[in-house]
């Protein structure tokens, strides 16, 4: 049984490395996303002239991604200080990372 300790993707924390891969086909990987047990979990690649701050803000988003779902249950509790609206966008948010929502 699926438990909130035990989440389905690779827990946190995730971290954004700065990598130069070989371009393959007018891409190439930038950054990697790691965590300290479990390795590569995944790479950005981008167009070759693709915008760096761009890069560096999407690895820095993806790698953020287990305390965005974290804060995201948090705020999700019925009994949270936040607003219904908040905890029904909370609740859709949770449903599209965890592949329930559009």
């Amino acid at each position: 049984m699926q438990t909130e300790t035990q989440p389905k993707h690779t827990p946190g924390p995730w971290k954004a490395e700065g990598k130069q891969i070989e371009p393959t086909r007018g891409h190439r990987v930038e950054y990697v996303l790691s965590t300290n047990e479990d390795g590569v979990i995944a790479q950005v690649w981008t167009p070759s002239d693709a915008n760096t701050d761009k890069r560096a803000a999407n690895a820095r988003l993806i790698a953020a991604a287990p305390d965005l779902l974290a804060f995201a249950r948090e705020c999700a509790r019925a009994d949270s200080d936040c607003g219904e609206g908040i905890r029904n966008a909370a609740r859709a948010a949770i449903a599209k990372a965890e592949g329930g929502g559009a």
